[in-house]
Formats: structure tokens, C-alpha cells, sequence
């Protein structure tokens, strides 16, 4: 997503107020140390579902794919643009070629930091781990897992994020406490996750809230859940 960013600038020019990226992993290239010093970059985990404009581009992405298999064209410039030229706006398409390599090849081997370039503010869902155990074996697992899912409260924080303007991410234990900041917002489930997002109101000034007491915020602007 980082590249789709980068080669859109370098045909339209930084003339954008913001690059808005989906949550993506990958190493430093010539692309992005270039599309970071000339454009405001905010990435956004999970941003098909927090961000109306990243949601926007899946649903393009998807559905180009999706005409060019029902009628039968092919992955070439001229075949793109012609699913959508019954519709008014104008549509290019350019690929990347070996005149590209040496902008998006990995020139570090470590992965790439964004924690300055999270969309903020950010919040973080922790349910206790072994409500989450992959052990499908577990009626018990299976059943917390329908729970959570069936009643739609992992969308809370989608919803949250959403009036934040911020992105969401499940906690990751090993990856997110260096990524926490000031005016984050962690919600939890479950006595440890509780433990472990109250640890972190002793050094930052972050929003904790269980998964009731931001359902009951919610309904009280209007939301159904």
C-alpha cells in the first residue's frame, strides 16, 4: 500500500494534503524514505474498516477484479480501464517495471518502524489470551469465540476508532507496548488484559475502558449495540 502511495505522488506530484496507507509490513526502500520526507503519512491498521477513504479503495480494488474475471480481460493497461468506462470519472493505470526497482527494493533488511507514522489516536483491543487460543479442539474456546464475534462487540473498537479518526489493532504483547502513546485508547476483556491496560494509565496518559463500559458509551450517542 506503501508503493501504491509512493507511485501515485510520483505521477500526480505531493500535491495531497495526507497519504492515508492500510496497515502493511515491510522493509525500508528509496520509495518510502521519499514518500515520508515530502508527504504527511498516516498509516491505519485495519484500514478497510476504520478509514472511509482506505475502505473505498478495497472496494475499487475489488470489484476491477471482479469485472476483469466476468469479462474476461486480461491484467493490461487498456483492459483495466476499459471495466470502468461506462462511468464518469476517468480512470489510469500504470504498473511497476525493472525502471521502478531501484526505488521500491528493500534497502534494509530490518522491518520497517511506524510507530511515528500510526494514525493517532490509536486503540487497542486486549482479551485475555486464552479466549482467543487457536485450540479449536475446545467446545469452551470455540464458544467465547462466538460470543465475542456473534454479538459484534470486536466491531466497539472499529466503531471507536472510526470517531477517533484514528486506527485499530488487536494487542500484540510482544510488538505494541513500544507503539502505545499519550491520548491512546485500550479496551479490555478479561481480568489479565485488564491488568495489563490499567499498567499502562501509570506512565501515560491513555483511555481504559472495558469492552461493557465503551458499549454503554456508545449507546448513549445513538449506536446499536
Amino acid at each position: 500500500s506503501a508503493l501504491c502511495a509512493w507511485s501515485y505522488a510520483r505521477k500526480h506530484g505531493y500535491s495531497f494534503e495526507k497519504a492515508l496507507i492500510d496497515g502493511f509490513q515491510g522493509k525500508t526502500t528509496n520509495a518510502w524514505d521519499e514518500l515520508t520526507s515530502k508527504a504527511e503519512v498516516r498509516v491505519y491498521p485495519k484500514g478497510d474498516e476504520c478509514s472511509a477513504p482506505i475502505c473505498v479503495a478495497d472496494i475499487f480494488a475489488f470489484l476491477t477484479d471482479k469485472k476483469l474475471y466476468s469479462e474476461r480481460k486480461r491484467l493490461f493497461k487498456n483492459e483495466v480501464e476499459a471495466v470502468w468506462s461506462s462511468m464518469s470519472f476517468d480512470v489510469t493505470s500504470f504498473y511497476f517495471s525493472e525502471q521502478n526497482l531501484g526505488s521500491i527494493k528493500w534497502i534494509d533488511e530490518n522491518p520497517l518502524k511506524l510507530d511515528e507514522y500510526l494514525a493517532r489516536p490509536m486503540t487497542y483491543l486486549l482479551v485475555d489470551r486464552q479466549y482467543l487460543s487457536e485450540d479449536h479442539g475446545s467446545d469452551e474456546v470455540s464458544s467465547y469465540k462466538d460470543f465475542l464475534t456473534t454479538r459484534g462487540f470486536h466491531e466497539l473498537p472499529i466503531i471507536l476508532a472510526q470517531e477517533l479518526g484514528g486506527g485499530v489493532k488487536g494487542y500484540q504483547p510482544r510488538d505494541d507496548p513500544r507503539l502505545i502513546r499519550d491520548e491512546d485508547h485500550l479496551i479490555y476483556m478479561g481480568d489479565e488484559s485488564k491488568r495489563i491496560a490499567l499498567s499502562y494509565s501509570d506512565a501515560l496518559d491513555v483511555t481504559v475502558l472495558s469492552v461493557k463500559e465503551l458499549r454503554e458509551n456508545l449507546r448513549d450517542k445513538g449506536y446499536k449495540c
